[in-house]
């Protein structure tokens, strides 16, 4: 039987785990569940541990500092390599990416295959989000496309699927995105190494508590860490 695992990277998440952790233990009581914490003040870690010294399907992953998302899903892919996970599913801890879309990734992912929740593809979209985040987001995936030139609809989305064979060639090497860009290099690196990429679509919710990572200061990181892809790795 297939290992599968729902990979989640948190920093203060401590409101939101606590009660997405039961509801996918409910809906997918056979798929194990890893949190990558990157030390949150607000106790975040407390929370999976308590989860996890009553259900070895959930385990928690702590790093010892705050060192972007990207780091965080490297620490997880790992963990997913070396574990013998054949089916990884990434998404967000607050609710933004809803849990019934794990069936459709499951049912579009095999080895040859990473799949992306998209936002921009027919059927998908955005609900309750304020326009300026609507706009930074599309603009984002329109500087990746143009620049990367790209024919995928939303690389920069954090809800998707991995086969193992593919993260075993990601971490392979250092991804040059320590931040949010990381979402971009994996897209780029999946079509490198000759992966079908099926984006199906999803709709994004507002996070349900706590506050977003995503500032000015990253999406400007960002947006250099889009040159440094196109010039330095994957031009």
């Amino acid at each position: 039987m297939e290992k599968q695992l729902i990979l989640i990277p948190t920093y203060n998440e401590r409101e939101n785990v606590s009660a997405l952790i039961p509801e996918l233990r409910n809906k997918f009581p056979e798929l194990d569940i890893l949190v990558v914490d990157d030390s949150s003040p607000d106790g975040t870690s407390e929370v999976i541990r308590n989860f996890s010294n009553s259900d070895t399907r959930v385990n928690l992953l702590l790093r010892e500092n705050k060192e972007g998302l990207g780091k965080a899903l490297f620490s997880g892919y790992k963990y997913a390599v070396e574990n013998g996970y054949q089916k990884i599913i990434q998404m967000d801890a607050d609710f933004s990416h809803p849990t019934e879309y794990i069936k459709d990734i499951l049912d579009h992912l095999d080895s040859n295959t990473v799949v992306i929740c998209s936002r921009y593809v027919r059927g998908g979209g955005s609900c309750n989000w304020p326009l300026p985040r609507i706009f930074l987001s599309w603009l984002a995936n329109f500087l990746t496309s143009i620049l990367l030139t790209l024919s995928i609809k939303d690389a920069t989305t954090g809800y998707r699927g991995f086969p193992s064979s593919f993260l075993k060639e990601f971490i392979s090497e250092t991804p040059i995105a320590s931040g949010y860009l990381i979402q971009v290099e994996t897209v780029l690196k999946s079509l490198r190494l000759g992966y079908h990429i099926k984006e199906v679509p999803f709709i994004y919710q507002r996070r349900r508590g706590g506050e977003s990572k995503l500032d000015i200061c990253e999406a400007f990181k960002s947006g250099w860490g889009l040159l440094r892809l196109r010039f330095k790795r994957y031009n």
